[in-house]
């Protein structure tokens, strides 16, 4: 339960605008959870950090380790998230491709919903994302 108030914590100072505080939440965050045992927080908390970091402009370590994380523990509902990661790191000649593989996780994640509820609220986490592939679509 720590982990998941802390993983909200941070999530909203990112959302704030206060990415150095939520980047160092969101890394301690991470290693609490792994010592909890608590593998899908730990992912997410690591997607958070990185997701700080890349907007800082800086390199982001915890992708490569969410990354790991998430092919081995096949969460196909956290994969597009790394894809997404990537392509705002990437320079725009490459970018393109990582917003294919993001969409393409998108849609694969979309067919494992299976309740109304589910599929009603699917696209909530993913506005952001879906909204800065149209707009390098349309550049």
């Amino acid at each position: 339960m720590v982990c998941e108030c802390d993983l909200l914590r941070a999530s909203i100072l990112a959302a704030a605008g206060r990415l150095k505080t939520a980047e160092a939440l969101a890394a301690s965050t991470a290693e609490v959870a792994r010592a909890a045992g608590a593998l899908r927080s730990q992912a997410r908390a690591l997607l958070l950090a990185a997701e700080c970091q890349t907007r800082l402009g800086k390199e982001a370590p915890e992708l490569a380790m969410a990354e790991a994380l998430i092919r081995k523990r096949r969460w196909v509902a956290l994969k597009w998230r790394v894809s997404y990661l990537r392509a705002l790191s990437e320079p725009d000649v490459r970018r393109g491709r990582s917003f294919r593989k993001m969409f393409r996780e998108i849609l694969e994640s979309r067919l494992l919903t299976s309740t109304a509820l589910g599929r009603a609220s699917f696209l909530d986490d993913k506005q952001e994302a879906l909204r800065s592939y149209v707009e390098w679509i349309i550049r």
